[in-house]
């Protein structure tokens, strides 16, 4: 299951930048010093690290048309595995807690090692806002313009402000979403640099032909993160948006989307270059680590 093994891999670069790291090459002259660093910083952190492996993976298996069964039955894509983390077996928990802790010896097999992150997510949690707030008034001019009232992004009245407004928990929904960018970028094979003053904008091209190449994967990406962050903080889905129950229509997979509501995901993936850019960020190209053991 080599797919599952890449799979597995992107990951590690999104439970790095959790606890304040990113991936580098080894040079000749390095010590191992950033193991010791790299360990620690996982033993504090590991069940929330453990879990989201765990969700991670079954984001994987969902994505590839899995679903769950109480025998595994590899033709028909089902498994047993696809519960939430409070309904995995002990031992199953612990195979997620020791891929983690596995993560120092696997970079270090792979020639990398880490260092210590810029934390980019509230720049970019603001960016990603505007951002979107911006593209939602091109779609209404764009209904307007071929009088198709489709077109035109509904946004609800909580979220359509600036970001310095907004409250506590939607603020919290764009650092998510921020993090997410993080992940996407490591699925194509980037990682999150501060720009240097003296930096140009070669990065920015190259950037958006890689994302343009798997911008449907990127944007299902996006909506089933986005459904795992809400279902997590006990949203569910309904036909009419309700924010003090916590009911939202767009909990539903992405087939059933409108074009409208598929179009923001993609114009979210398409929009990382500009983002990185306003937060003071470029994107460069790493080296993505294997080995991370299938189930």
């Amino acid at each position: 299951m080599k797919a599952a093994d890449r799979a597995a891999a992107r990951r590690i670069p999104d439970q790095l930048a959790f606890i304040g790291y990113m991936l580098e090459p080894q040079r000749p002259d390095d010590d191992d010093s950033w193991m010791a660093s790299l360990g620690e910083a996982i033993e504090s952190h590991i069940e929330r690290l453990a879990q989201a492996e765990h969700l991670g993976w079954c984001a994987e298996r969902f994505a590839d048309g899995w679903t769950y069964a109480e025998v595994r039955d590899n033709v028909a894509k089902h498994h047993p595995s696809l519960v939430p983390w409070a309904k995995l077996p002990p031992v199953l928990q612990d195979q997620d807690r020791a891929a983690i802790r596995a993560v120092p010896g696997l970079l270090e097999i792979a020639q990398l090692k880490v260092v210590p992150l810029q934390d980019p997510i509230e720049d970019l949690a603001a960016a990603i806002h505007s951002s979107f707030l911006d593209a939602a008034a091109k779609s209404r001019l764009e209904a307007a313009a071929k009088n198709d009232p489709r077109l035109a992004w509904m946004i609800d009245p909580s979220i359509d402000k600036p970001y310095v407004d907004l409250a506590d928990e939607m603020k919290a929904a764009n650092r998510t979403a921020a993090r997410r960018v993080l992940d996407h970028l490591a699925h194509i094979g980037y990682g999150v640099e501060p720009r240097q003053p003296d930096d140009d904008e070669s990065w920015k091209g190259p950037l958006s032909e890689a994302i343009a190449t798997d911008v449907e994967r990127l944007a299902q990406a996006e909506h089933l993160g986005w459904c795992a962050e809400r279902f997590a903080d006990g949203w569910t889905y309904a036909p009419k948006r309700d924010n003090a129950a916590k009911h939202h229509p767009l909990l539903v997979p992405w087939a059933t989307l409108s074009r409208a509501d598929q179009d923001k995901d993609r114009a979210i993936v398409r929009a990382i270059p500009g983002l990185l850019e306003i937060a003071g960020f470029k994107a460069v190209p790493v080296r993505n680590p294997e080995g991370v053991g299938e189930r």
